[in-house]
């Protein structure tokens, strides 16, 4: 049906998804730990409204007193800095790669990009004489976007891979073998064993980085408290998007540079994300989440 209706069908996805944002009321938890009882219970009554249940007048909805909503002094208290700190330097890294990899694979597929020598003075060479002559595009072929496909395919499995990982063994361990899993797999880029080899490496890269990106999210609902849950999930993800934006740049002047310019930097964020993942000390799985900032555990915590 032509380019045009893709665009258009997958641009009112969101817009219909917003319009859905702007009717669903505050979480009724963070209302009762804010301490605003009016707002939770007609929350509550939305929800139950929505299931078609009837509200039980008899319940009493108590609430937290006196709570601050979303303060970042909060986040960067002693208790919650380091983790903060270490969380965003993780899930930058993460989404460093995966924009990265997406603007580098369709190069790299459409130059038969394998880390050899060679082939890659080849593919430079043949983009140089491109740019050269103004004809710098290379149109895919169909075999191209299949290998594409393939490739991305390992999100979807990646993000079972994450939750079945987070349920039966937990977010630490497996947060930290991804990131290092990642760190092979790029680095192994840099040699080229056969092209078939290569497209594997891709595929385990994306299956790495996106299973560790589901991870940080279960990590981001439990460690902060819910009165600052949303402030701490807005600064970590400004900080990885940014990342990701830097990465869309970068990947893509450097590989016509050299691609291993390219490859280098995704080892370089790999390597943040896993030393930040091995300083990350704190295993919530199984752990009670807390609504409030209870300040007598942060003095413990000094």
């Amino acid at each position: 049906i032509g380019w045009r209706w893709f665009i258009v069908v997958t641009t009112l996805l969101p817009v219909l998804a917003l319009c859905q944002l702007l009717l669903i009321p505050e979480s009724p938890r963070y209302l009762v730990a804010s301490g605003d009882r009016e707002r939770a219970v007609r929350a509550l009554r939305w929800l139950f409204k929505l299931n078609r249940v009837e509200y039980p007048d008899m319940w009493q909805v108590e609430t937290f007193e006196n709570q601050k909503r979303g303060s970042y002094s909060d986040l960067f208290q002693t208790r919650y800095r380091a983790e903060t700190i270490l969380i965003s330097i993780v899930y930058s890294g993460i989404l460093y790669i995966c924009f990265g990899m997406d603007v580098f694979l369709p190069q790299a597929l459409t130059e038969s990009f394998c880390g050899d020598s060679e082939r890659i003075s080849s593919a430079v060479n043949q983009s140089a004489t491109r740019s050269a002559s103004n004809d710098s595009c290379v149109v895919p072929t169909q075999d191209n976007l299949l290998e594409y496909n393939f490739i991305f395919s390992a999100a979807l499995l990646a993000c079972i891979m994450g939750l079945v990982l987070g349920k039966f063994i937990g977010r630490k361990q497996p947060l930290r073998v991804l990131c290092g899993g990642s760190v092979v797999t790029i680095i192994l880029q840099y040699h080229c064993f056969t092209t078939s080899a290569t497209k594997i490496l891709f595929f385990l890269t994306i299956l790495t980085n996106i299973a560790a990106n589901t991870l940080i999210w279960f990590l981001i609902t439990e460690v902060f408290p819910t009165v600052i849950r949303s402030t701490a999930a807005n600064f970590i993800h400004f900080c990885a998007k940014t990342s990701g934006a830097v990465a869309s740049f970068l990947t893509y002047a450097l590989f016509f540079m050299h691609p291993l310019y390219a490859i280098t930097t995704l080892v370089m964020a790999a390597g943040a994300s896993f030393l930040a993942a091995m300083l990350f000390t704190r295993e919530t799985r199984d752990v009670q989440m807390e609504d409030i900032v209870d300040e007598r555990k942060a003095l413990a915590k000094e």
